[in-house]
């Protein structure tokens, strides 16, 4: 029962050309110095990207053995054109434009052998993964910049699962020791490199009877913050806004207990969790200036409490899920007077609703709301949303016809707000999202994939 294979993928290239045009009402201490008209030219490319996977899945009498191994090559380019307007303020041209490259090679071999009663999992992961880019504004409005961060990540892990009647046991540990190593304009940075070795415990006990189902779960996990977070860049948005990375932010460890109940039809669980080193987007002041500049930086820890409620019932034709959900944050900026951050609680209600008039013909009715939430330093509006669906398939789902109304009533606006050290920032945005669509399916000689590899490196490429 072997089984080796290996995947290609070949994203072709994606471009998006736009304009961002916009008018800002310039105040200072109350009174009005101006107004600037800002019209700007975005073009966005994405070569083509490139992923190659290889796998093999076999046993060696009780011992069963997974290898995985995946490269990625990848790139990224931005250009920005943007012309300032103004008969009460100085005029401005600003060119500005980025580049990404990346490079990932990861690979992942997973062990597995009966124990006693339970199952014993064992292996290791590496990856090593190059990215480089830069930042250049032809104006040096903003300082140019050129970031190279060479990343190399070595684990081992094991996990032992054991049944044990109606109960059931699991346990494992992770151990990872990263090595990254920070270039700007080729040369190393040493305050900037760095060096992480950490053990990231987790462990399940679940008991199961009849209808009945409890679970309890503890698991320690670590964030890594994206490539694009980490250069030291400064991006120029408008002269009163930059964004930039941070090359001294450092991962988050994220420390989560949940419990869940299941009865039949019916599902409640709650949770706890505590983010050491919390990675929080931040709004200050740029060097002392009345220029606003949003990066994100590390806070000393936040917390988070969650619940939720689903029932999901069937009625022959008529299958509705039902949730509601509690959300809260528990964090404390520094200096923070009590204007920054709110820690208050925030309720979302969805009803899913799913017809099915036959085997060939179904329909869908989604209405889902939220109150107003806060997350860090933003806080942003609550707001309602209806969908509609149907769904008729022909000819032993060949041919597949689907009609959806998305956003009916026009009702998912963008609305929020970011407090910060001597900043704010508001956003008061349509979506647009309503629309309508249809969508014809038909299917040619339609097989499942026989790809049975699961990848390797999966973190590191999310991080890219």
């Amino acid at each position: 029962s072997n089984s080796i294979g290996a995947s290609y993928r070949f994203y072709t290239n994606y471009r998006m050309d736009g304009t961002m045009d916009g008018v800002q009402n310039i105040y200072k201490n109350g009174m009005s110095e101006g107004t600037i008209t800002q019209n700007g030219n975005v073009e966005i490319r994405t070569p083509a990207r490139h992923q190659a996977d290889v796998y093999y899945v076999g046993r060696l009498g009780k011992l069963g053995i997974d290898f995985n191994a995946s490269y990625v090559a990848m790139r990224f380019k931005e250009n920005h054109a943007q012309t300032e307007h103004s008969d009460q303020l100085s005029g401005r041209e600003v060119h500005s434009s980025g580049n990404q490259r990346s490079h990932l090679w990861a690979g992942k071999l997973v062990f597995e052998y009966p124990l006693w009663h339970g199952n014993l999992n064992w292996g290791t992961e590496f990856s090593y993964t190059d990215s480089w880019g830069n930042f250049t504004n032809k104006e040096q409005i903003v300082a140019s910049s050129e970031t190279d961060i060479k990343e190399r990540n070595r684990a081992v892990f094991a996990d032992y699962s054991l049944p044990l009647g109606k109960f059931s046991l699991s346990a494992g540990l992770r151990y990872e020791h990263v090595v990254s190593d920070y270039y700007s304009f080729g040369t190393k940075q040493d305050d900037a490199s760095r060096r992480y070795s950490n053990f990231f415990p987790s462990a399940s006990l679940s008991w199961n009877s009849g209808k009945w189902s409890l679970q309890l779960n503890y698991s320690n996990k670590i964030n890594r913050p994206s490539y694009r977070s980490l250069r030291n860049f400064v991006q120029y948005n408008n002269r009163y806004g930059y964004e930039g990375g941070n090359p001294e932010l450092r991962p988050e460890q994220i420390h989560n207990i949940e419990v869940t109940g299941v009865y039949s039809w019916l599902n409640i669980s709650a949770g706890y969790k505590y983010y050491k080193d919390a990675i929080i987007w931040t709004r200050g002041l740029y060097q002392n200036k009345a220029i606003a500049l949003t990066a994100a930086y590390n806070y000393d820890h936040s917390e988070l409490y969650y619940a939720s409620v689903v029932a999901s019932p069937k009625f022959k034709w008529y299958q509705p899920t039902a949730e509601v959900s509690y959300l809260q944050q528990n964090f404390h900026a520094p200096n923070d007077d009590g204007s920054l951050v709110k820690n208050k609680p925030t309720v979302t209600f969805s009803l899913l609703n799913q017809f099915a008039f036959s085997k060939t013909f179904m329909g869908r009715v989604n209405f889902w709301t939220r109150t107003r939430i806060y997350q860090g330093f933003q806080e942003a509006n609550g707001f309602a949303s209806l969908n509609l669906a149907l769904r008729k398939s022909f000819y032993n789902e060949r041919l597949i016809l689907s009609l959806s109304a998305n956003d009916i009533f026009d009702s998912m606006r963008e609305r929020w707000g970011l407090n910060g050290y001597g900043t704010t920032m508001d956003k008061d945005c349509n979506t647009y999202s309503r629309s309508v669509s249809l969508t014809v399916t038909y299917n040619f000689n339609a097989k499942r994939s026989k790809y049975k590899g699961t990848g390797a490196g999966n973190a590191e490429k999310s991080r890219l």
